[in-house]
């Protein structure tokens, strides 16, 4: 079967590594340990399979600064910039480690090298800014930029002075004031902005008060009230601001039909291609920030790329078309939001 570039924008890979307590060796990265009973994240990312596999090649590597109790809950921690900056200095450590098999990608031309330098390039992408508590914080957006950051989606699963979250649907509150000047901030800079786990009015306002290219970096096209999932009409939207759609990869999401849930993903994004063309959408797995019991059978890790590019040949698309979503689409995406001079792929 043809080998497709692979580019996956929402991985959380640094979850992993600080919350599985995984062995550190130089060169090989880390030894997979078993994982505690209660840890509730799957480990789908590993360079053990990432050498096997060569894929992907380019993903959105994700800083989450959450915590995770005995029990496997999410909470908030007592310093979230502090845990950010944990997260990050775990990325500059991945790079320092690799051997030369990491790089970071901040502009146009390091997408068009990612087709060719077979290694592992990481866009910089934050999960939630839960520091951000009041105005005077919004400065340190720069540093974020500053510090290789390109993309950020402000809301995460946490109540927030930002905005509302997804599970707010029945009082959504939209961009509060504090909200409105750190997107203006965010879009100052030219960093993407994703509108992952964010409310309706919240998506809706930034939309409209961002005029870079935004993103929504895994989701699912929603099924009904309730149903985290993104509105039709808000993808529209990204879509026709030229943004990116990346599907995740969460079983109990893909359970409302009477199919295996790959073919129900293959189905929503045969619907999607249907409604806006494949130009614009692709993966976002939300690897390592899944329970196990919510891995997809047949695409439970980075080795099953191909086990996805295979059902959508048979679902009909064509191979120009399979390749641009399972990784063009988001380089190309990249190529047009990013700093630098025209780049082409």
């Amino acid at each position: 079967m043809k080998k497709y570039f692979i580019a996956d924008a929402h991985i959380d890979l640094s979850d992993n590594i600080i919350f599985g307590k995984k062995v550190w060796a130089r060169n090989e990265f880390y030894y997979s340990q078993p994982l505690p009973k209660t840890f509730p994240i799957a480990d789908q990312f590993n360079m053990k399979l990432w050498q096997k596999a060569k894929s992907p090649n380019l993903i959105g590597g994700v800083l989450c600064p959450i915590k995770f109790t005995k029990k496997g809950n999410l909470a908030v921690p007592k310093d979230p910039l502090h845990e950010l900056l944990r997260h990050l200095m775990v990325y500059r450590f991945i790079e320092s480690e690799s051997g030369g098999k990491v790089t970071f990608i901040k502009n146009k031309s390091d997408i068009t090298k990612s087709f060719k330098n077979g290694k592992l390039n990481i866009f910089l992408h934050i999960e939630g800014l839960l520091f951000i508590q009041e105005k005077i914080d919004i400065e340190m957006v720069q540093l974020l930029w500053d510090l290789g950051i390109r993309s950020i989606g402000i809301m995460h699963s946490e109540k927030s002075p930002l905005g509302g979250i997804e599970e707010q649907y029945r009082k959504d509150p939209g961009l509060t004031k504090l909200g409105v000047n750190l997107v203006r901030k965010i879009s100052q800079l030219g960093i993407i902005l994703d509108l992952a786990h964010a409310s309706d009015q919240t998506q809706k306002d930034i939309l409209k008060l961002s005029d870079n290219k935004v993103m929504v970096s895994h989701t699912h096209i929603r099924q009904g009230v309730g149903d985290p999932g993104t509105h039709l009409n808000i993808l529209k939207e990204v879509i026709t601001k030229g943004g990116y759609v990346g599907f995740h990869f969460i079983k109990k999401r893909y359970l409302y039909k009477d199919a295996s849930p790959i073919d129900t993903l293959v189905d929503e994004m045969k619907k999607f291609a249907n409604l806006f063309g494949t130009k614009n959408f692709g993966l976002g797995s939300d690897f390592d920030g899944m329970r196990k019991i919510n891995q997809i059978p047949g695409l439970e890790n980075i080795t099953k790329y191909s086990v996805l590019a295979k059902k959508l040949k048979k679902a009909g698309f064509s191979n120009e078309e399979t390749g641009r979503i399972m990784g063009k689409n988001l380089a190309k995406f990249l190529i047009s939001s990013l700093p630098g001079n025209n780049a082409n792929i």
